[in-house]
């Protein structure tokens, strides 16, 4: 049997990786935020250059509007996809520093011997490992829908790109005659 004190040690190593586990889950949540808002803004921009396109459409076939209906809808899906993953999200707090403080508090002021004082040690250990579980495993959930909504943000603007090659071809030959 694994002594108290191995115990409470593996456990003390166990809770350093949990935190660093969820520095680094907000790191990701960082970099999907920070890719998802200039992707908002360039297709906002780009939306901005089909509305712009809309006045042009003197005389334009069918064609030529359908397309830039389908560009305009897929601009604004991917503006409201990378929206949608800068949103503010709610997660759990692993660990509020005032109540460590207090269950450091009832550890301290709890009259027992010095192997009951270690039991109790290793419980509070265990209770801030779940704690930090939890929190790990919601803000991992939350992230995988952010990178998941950035995904299609992206998805839906290259095709809205692709949709552009058409409609330039159109433009260019289809009004022209050749």
């Amino acid at each position: 049997m694994i002594d108290l004190q191995t115990r409470i040690d593996l456990r003390r190593e166990s809770l350093a990786e949990l935190k660093a586990e969820y520095a680094e889950l907000w790191d990701s949540w960082k970099v999907v935020e920070s890719k998802a808002q200039p992707i908002a803004a360039l297709a906002g921009v780009f939306l901005a250059g089909a509305f712009a396109y809309v006045g042009q459409l003197k005389g334009a076939s069918t064609a030529e509007h359908v397309i830039l209906l389908t560009i305009v809808a897929l601009l604004i899906a991917g503006i409201v996809f990378a929206l949608s993953a800068i949103w503010i999200t709610d997660v759990s707090s692993p660990y509020l520093s005032s109540e460590g403080i207090d269950e450091i508090d009832d550890l301290l002021g709890a009259s027992a011997d010095s192997a009951e004082l270690q039991l109790r040690r290793e419980r509070m250990i265990q209770a801030a490992i779940k704690r930090w579980t939890g929190a790990c495993n919601e803000t991992r959930s939350a992230l995988v829908n952010k990178r998941q909504l950035l995904n299609h943000c992206l998805l839906t603007l290259c095709s809205a790109a692709g949709f552009c090659v058409p409609l330039v071809l159109l433009m260019i030959y289809g009004r022209t005659g050749n």
